[in-house]
């Protein structure tokens, strides 16, 4: 039996975007151990029937290398231990660290890179080192995974890995199944309920969401304004607290953290993520197009992938307040027909490109030839 490791830098983000692979991966006789430093879903990974070994020294906020070296001894160490065949690893410090760990050991490993984040926004040494890093660790797997074909040429155009070795999924895909079509909507136009989802980080859009709120609600003051979010360790994080003070004040009810999205979007007419953060394809946005929800979202690098504008929603510029409350306002006077009919292109579009079976059986294909290999 061969084994796999699946690692990322939350234990929450196994949960809920990697759940799918594990379950493939353990379908297909492979078994499984998931890594991921300790949080609050930490009990749930071992309900999936995999290994669940805890990341102590991970340190999702650190910016400093010299303060990772220990990570490596880490990854290397249960690799050894746990005889690990093959890695799968998603954001950066499991992408890099789990890399290096891999040297002069059998184990062979597939790098997804979802998204990059606020790393490539600093400049000079820092992102020197960050493409150092990058290049050294990806001269070392066996593929590169990007979810989005901007964030591939990224790399290619700064020579941080060679085309050769590189691929492209649309995200990390979505359960059809389970995130099914929504099938009613308020036919009452002017008390919809809009919602978005993200973790509180600055450049999510969290604030020219709650800006948009205020002028939307000017007009129509019955439209519903939910915002779903899990607080974060980036450096550009807003604290939770922050931002119930801003619900306080403001026009959109905080809800915190949801731990059904698919029974949340269910009460939902429309979702937004004005989002200029490097995104690989945000989750959210695939689990709103599986409900057939309408989506505005920015035409920016990750988002842009979701949205053919006018069609299944609305793409709008990013850091624009005005820009986004004037397309809800254009969706809230449209005839309920329309928002509905955009709402079945959103749910044929997950269908055509981002089904979770067509991303899972990529996945499988790749470790199948590299135990051919």
């Amino acid at each position: 039996m061969k084994t796999v490791a699946v690692i990322s830098n939350t234990t929450w983000s196994i949960i809920n975007f990697r759940k799918g692979i594990i379950l493939a991966l353990i379908k297909e006789g492979y078994k499984v151990i998931a890594m991921g430093p300790h949080d609050y879903f930490s009990p749930q990974v071992s309900d999936m029937g995999c290994k669940y070994i805890p990341l102590e020294k991970l340190d999702q906020s650190g910016t400093n290398p010299l303060n990772d070296l220990s990570l490596i001894s880490e990854f290397r160490k249960v690799f050894k231990e746990e005889k690990v065949d093959y890695v799968l690893t998603y954001t950066i410090k499991p992408n890099v660290y789990g890399a290096f760990a891999t040297l002069g050991l059998k184990t062979k490993s597939i790098a997804t890179v979802n998204g990059l984040g606020y790393t490539f926004y600093k400049k000079g040494f820092f992102k020197l080192i960050i493409k150092l890093l990058y290049s050294f660790a990806f001269s070392i797997v066996h593929k590169v995974v990007f979810q989005n074909p901007d964030d591939r040429q990224f790399f290619l155009d700064e020579r941080m890995t060679s085309k050769k070795k590189t691929d492209v999924v649309k995200g990390s895909g979505v359960d059809l199944n389970k995130f099914s079509h929504k099938k009613s909507f308020n036919p009452n136009s002017e008390e919809l309920k809009i919602m978005m989802s993200a973790r509180l980080v600055k450049e999510k859009g969290i604030v020219e969401y709650f800006e948009a709120a205020e002028i939307v609600k000017n007009k129509y003051p019955k439209v519903e304004f939910v915002l779903y979010g899990i607080a974060s360790e980036n450096p550009s994080a807003i604290p939770k607290e922050t931002v119930e003070q801003m619900s306080e004040e403001g026009a959109v009810d905080f809800k915190g953290v949801t731990l059904n999205m698919n029974e949340t979007l269910e009460d939902v007419d429309v979702l937004v993520l004005p989002s200029y953060y490097r995104e690989g394809i945000p989750r959210v946005l695939l689990e709103g197009l599986s409900k057939g929800l309408p989506i505005i979202t920015c035409n920016s690098v990750g988002c842009k992938e979701t949205v053919e504008d006018s069609k299944n929603g609305y793409l709008i510029p990013i850091k624009s307040p005005d820009s986004l409350a004037k397309k809800i306002i254009d969706l809230i006077e449209l005839p309920v027909e329309q928002r509905e009919k955009m709402g079945l292109a959103s749910r044929k579009k997950a269908e055509t490109e981002f089904s979770e079976k067509t991303i899972i059986g990529f996945y499988l294909k790749e470790l199948s030839s590299l135990n051919q290999a």
